[in-house]
Parts: structure tokens; C-alpha cells; sequence
């Protein structure tokens, strides 16, 4: 999918979103859907090739996502279910939920047990790493639709363009607007501290991944030192892994990825865990289907919101507020616009 604006992050630019969209078809005619931000076309094909190998070992059996995640889980258990396995078994998880919620004519959310409410959202679809000109341009429009909050890449060479780039931010903004920043893995212990003590007073609403996202211990120290909020969480590899850094106190906050923590299963017990240590819990992109999990996520506090897979739905989720409503209808409302998906389709 073409991106409004590219997104430079202090990893790789990403220019393009290549989604894989999965259609998990029953013998009753219910469909359950879902998709997948890849990162890159070649995590799209592998995906697709573990799906592939996923639906041979499963075709014909209940959607129970318990049982079938047992047993899928059982069959990839000499390869690791984790990474590219994970994820796919991940996404078959979102698709089982949303085939029963259609099956009982319930919206996924209150099929969970919650209720649709209205979530703060921010946009993270911009506002990489970029002359400060360019990036308040930006700044400014990611606004439309009533966003109170937005997302800023930083990570640049010298602790000096990351300074520039927050306070031409700001400075664009109304007052009142929450700043994340996003380092997305870029640093050091010793450089995020510094970095960390130099920016306390630019008011921003959390760091974000600023060091290697399974170094528990050093995201603990700099969360015992800086006065800013650390957030870590998108690259959770199951709920086992929030909870060893819950039980490290790595973070001031946490926010799992839907596909990488286990699909709305891995959510619910990502919930459950947050709950327990009072952590508050954020979602990374996949508003889509984020928005009605958040209805039984007792500690729910922001939404990443992009618009990355907008064109190729049916019924494009709206922005009202700053917030994101999940839909009323049967599922998660994730629906495709046949057109749309056939003029973009990756060859």
C-alpha cells in the first residue's frame, strides 16, 4: 500500500506497506479476516508460506483457537513458534476470533466480554526522521481528524538533530498536544541516559524503545533514571515475554504488537499481566482490530492509529476526536474492498 508519507526511522525509510491479507473460510460460509503489516514484500511471501503449511495440518477442524493453536503449535514445535511461525499463527488467531464473533452476530469487542467505547488515538503515520521544516509541516497535518497526540522518530547521529526535530515539533503544535518519541532501538544505555536527562524538560509523553528491546535490565535502569516515561512492548514475542519485563520493571509502559504477542489471545493474557502490575497498555498499529481489544484491556490508554490498510477496506474505521470507535457491527469490521485489493495486489 502506497503510505502518505514515508516513515525514516533510525532502522531502514519505509516507503510502501506491504500488507498480507488473510481470509480464514468456514464450511458454514462465515469468514474470518484479518491482515499483516510485513515490513518488507519478502515478510509478506514467508508469512504466506508458513500459512500455507498451517492450513494442511488444520483444515477441516473446529475454529477453536485454543485447540488449533495447540496443535499448530505442536507441528511447528521443531522449527520454534516464534518469529515468522509466531506471527502467522498469530494471524490465523485474529481471523478464529473474528469468524465467531460474525458466527453470533456480536462486534468483536463486546463477543469479548467489553463494551465499544471511544479510544485516544494518536498518529503515528509520520513524522520520521527529516528536515525540521518538512517535519513541522507534518506535524501540523497529522492532526486532521481531531488527534490530540502524535508520534516523532528520533535517532539521529548527533543528540543535536534530535533537539532540533522535538522543539520544531512543538513549537508547530497547538499547546496541549502529547509528543511520543520513538528511538526505535537506536541507542545505547549510556547514550539513552544522556539523551534521556537532556530532553526532561521537552514535555514528552513517553520514550519509546530506546535501547535494544530485549535488554530488560538496561531499559530498567534508564526507566529508574529518567523522569520521562519509557515505553517498550511492540516486539513482545508472547505474553512470556511481557512478563519477564513486567518482572524487571523494564518500562513505564507497555504496548504489544497484536501479531508478534500472539493475536487476541496473546492480547487478552498481555491484558491480563498489565493488569496485574498496573502497567497502562498501549497497541502498535492494526488499529483495526487494537480498537475492540482495548474493550477488555482494564489498563487501555493509547492507541497507535496509521492508515496504512484504509484503501483496501470496505469500511475504513473513522478518526472522530482524536478517537477511534470499533465498529457496530458482527466482528472486528475488517472487510475488504475487492476493487481496491486487486489494484494494489502485489505481483
Amino acid at each position: 500500500m502506497p503510505m502518505k508519507w514515508p516513515l525514516g526511522t533510525s532502522a531502514q525509510t519505509v516507503r510502501s506497506a506491504p500488507l498480507l491479507l488473510v481470509d480464514l473460510e468456514t464450511e458454514e460460509g462465515i469468514t474470518g479476516r484479518t491482515y499483516l503489516f510485513c515490513y518488507m514484500p519478502m515478510g509478506a511471501a514467508l508469512v504466506a508460506r508458513v500459512l500455507d503449511e498451517a492450513l494442511g495440518a488444520i483444515k477441516g477442524e473446529r475454529v477453536d483457537p485454543a485447540q488449533l493453536s495447540a496443535k499448530l503449535r505442536r507441528h511447528f514445535r521443531l522449527i520454534a513458534v516464534s518469529g515468522v511461525v509466531g506471527i502467522a499463527l498469530a494471524a490465523l488467531d485474529v481471523a478464529c476470533w473474528d469468524a465467531m464473533a460474525i458466527a453470533v452476530g456480536k462486534p468483536l469487542a463486546e463477543f469479548l466480554g467489553g463494551k465499544r467505547t471511544a479510544i485516544p488515538a494518536y498518529n503515528s503515520g509520520g513524522l520520521g526522521l527529516m528536515a525540521t521544516e518538512e517535519l513541522a509541516d507534518q506535524a501540523e497535518a497529522l492532526l486532521e481528524g481531531g488527534f490530540r497526540a502524535v508520534k516523532l522518530r528520533l535517532g539521529h547521529a548527533e543528540f543535536a538533530g534530535d533537539l532540533a526535530a522535538m522543539r520544531a515539533v512543538r513549537k508547530r503544535l497547538p499547546d496541549g498536544i502529547a509528543i511520543m518519541a520513538d528511538y526505535n532501538q537506536a541507542l545505547t544505555v549510556e547514550g539513552a541516559l544522556k539523551r534521556g536527562h537532556s530532553v526532561e524538560s521537552e514535555g514528552l509523553a513517553w520514550i519509546e524503545e530506546p535501547i535494544e528491546h530485549d535488554d530488560y535490565a538496561g531499559c530498567a535502569q534508564i526507566a529508574r533514571e529518567l523522569a520521562t516515561p519509557i515505553q517498550i512492548g511492540e516486539n513482545f514475542s508472547g505474553a512470556h515475554a511481557m512478563a519477564a519485563a513486567i518482572a524487571a520493571k523494564a518500562a513505564d509502559y507497555m504496548m504489544p504488537d497484536l501479531m508478534r504477542i500472539g493475536g487476541v489471545t496473546g492480547w487478552m493474557r498481555a491484558a491480563s499481566l498489565a493488569a496485574a502490575a498496573k502497567v497502562p497498555l498501549s497497541s502498535h498499529l492494526m488499529p483495526e482490530v487494537s480498537a475492540s481489544l482495548f474493550a477488555v484491556t482494564p489498563t487501555a490508554h493509547w492507541l497507535e492509529y496509521v492508515d496504512w490498510a484504509a484503501a483496501i477496506l470496505a469500511e475504513p474505521f473513522r478518526v472522530v476526536d482524536g478517537t477511534v470507535t470499533p465498529p457496530d457491527v458482527p466482528g472486528s469490521g475488517v472487510r475488504w474492498n475487492e476493487e481496491a485489493v486487486e489494484r494494489y495486489r502485489m505481483e
